[in-house]
This record gives C-alpha cells, structure tokens and sequence, in this order.
C-alpha cells in the first residue's frame, strides 16, 4: 500500500500545527515576563495554543480513524475554547488600557468581571452542545437539536461579548492620545486584534445557523469549506496570536513599571 494522499484539511491541520507550538513556547516566554494570572490576558495566549494544537491533533486522528464521535466531539470544544481564549485576552488587554480614560468615563471593573462571566457561560454551553450532538448517529434527533441550539445560543453570548468588546475598544480609541508611550503596543494589538475577531466570530455564527453546511462547516472537508475556513478561522487567529504576543513582548510588565514609578518618586522626592 502506498502512503495516504493529503486532503487539503489535512494540510491546513499541519499548517496550523507548525503554526501554533512555537506560539505555545513564544506565550509561555510572555507569561514568564508578565505572570501567569488570567486577569492579565497573557495567559489566555498559552490556552489559545493548547486548544488549538489539540484541535487539530484530534480532528486529524478522527479524519484517519472513521470521524470517532469522541474525537469529533473534543476538536470541536477546544475549537470553542480558542475562540473564548482569544476574547478573555482581549478583555485583559482592554483593562489595561482602561486605566488611561478619564476617571468619570473609566469602565468600572465590574462591567469586565460581567464579561468574563459570559464568556464563562459561553463555553459551558459550547460544550454542551458539543456533547449532545456527539451522539447523532447513535441517538435519536432530538440530541442533535439540542446540541444545535446550544451552540447557537453558546455563539450568541460570543457575539454579544465582542461587541461589548468593541464599544471598550472605541472608548480607548477616542482617549489614545492619553495611553503612554510604553503601553502603545497594547493599543496597537487591540486596534487590529478586534477587528480580525469579526471574521471568525462571523464564521461561527453561519456555522451554526448553518447557512450552508458544505461551506461554513468546520467538520466538512470539501477544498470549498478548507478555504474559506483558512480564511474566516485560521488567517484570523493568525494574526491575533502574532500581534498580542508581539505586544506581550514589547510593553513592559505591570511590575516593572511600577518599580520603575516607584524609583523616579524617590528621586524627585530628594532632589
């Protein structure tokens, strides 16, 4: 027997295998500058390698071995969580920022904690609705309904959250001129990281509505649905990954800064 032929989802999973281990080592690195906690949305950047790397890892075993329902199943969660992972970095990013709008129109931390909590309740669904359609060959309908509606009321929380995100993003972007020096990098991850959401999030939402399940199907393995899953899904994360990691690389960390505050005190105090 000769070696199996490549199908082009098979060459986008290896693609975005090679793509995503050195970003897992390049996130570990920015946590290990900045911290590990979630707050920062550092950490968020390890979870979206890990999810991904997963994701395709066990899309291609199920591609190899009849499209196992549990290996359907996991691809498709730590698809969700990516996409979660890339919305939790954000929201660090946009509370870092937030710190640079005028004290009377700050978001209050709270409005962030609400947002973290759907993102929460987003990907609890997400995989819910994973499990309850893992089970349509095996099970009657009814599974796959509610599995359907779980995802798209999963992606609907999605949506809601980025244009929250959004509208913190427009507030950072009117009040730019105040985000100090050290800290544009951040404002330039943010300006092109939300925009570059909209696409996969955009994807997500026909995916689940299914508008058309031989092109918006992240299972479909069709050269249509290969590209414009490279296009909607993969360009996107792409991009996000390099250009919050390319921040996270440059701005120094909160510690540093604040030693940093705390040394140019001293000195004026006793000159």
């Amino acid at each position: 027997m000769g070696s199996p032929i490549l199908r082009p989802s098979d060459i986008l999973s290896i693609i975005e295998l090679i793509y995503f281990v050195p970003v897992l080592v390049a996130a570990v690195l920015v946590c290990r500058r900045h911290g590990f906690s979630k707050q920062l949305g550092w950490f968020s950047m390890v979870m979206l390698a890990c999810f991904r790397i997963g994701a395709t890892a066990t899309w291609i075993a199920a591609s190899y071995h009849g499209n196992v329902n549990g290996l359907v199943t996991a691809s498709i969660v730590l698809s969700h969580f990516g996409l979660a992972s890339i919305l939790i970095s954000l929201q660090g990013l946009l509370t870092r920022l937030n710190v640079f709008i005028p004290e009377t129109r700050r978001v209050p931390p709270k409005v962030f904690k609400l947002v973290h909590l759907l993102t929460s309740a987003g990907i609890a669904l997400a995989m819910a609705a994973a499990i309850q359609s893992s089970g349509d060959s095996t099970t009657t309908s009814s599974h796959s309904t509610t599995g359907r509606d779980l995802e798209r009321v999963a992606i609907i929380i999605f949506v809601v959250i980025y244009a929250v995100l959004c509208a913190l993003g427009a507030q950072s972007f009117v009040y730019r001129s105040r985000v100090v020096d050290p800290e544009r990098p951040i404002f330039k991850a943010a300006c092109i990281a939300i925009p570059m959401l909209a696409p996969r999030l955009l994807f997500a939402l026909l995916a689940a509505y299914q508008v058309d399940t031989r092109i918006f199907n992240s299972l479909s393995q069709g050269d249509s649905a290969v590209v414009v899953s490279a296009i909607f899904v993969t360009l996107p994360e792409f991009i996000i990954a390099a250009v919050i990691l390319r921040a996270g690389f440059k701005v120094p960390s909160l510690a540093m800064q604040r030693a940093q505050m705390k040394q140019s005190t001293t000195e004026t105090v006793e000159a």
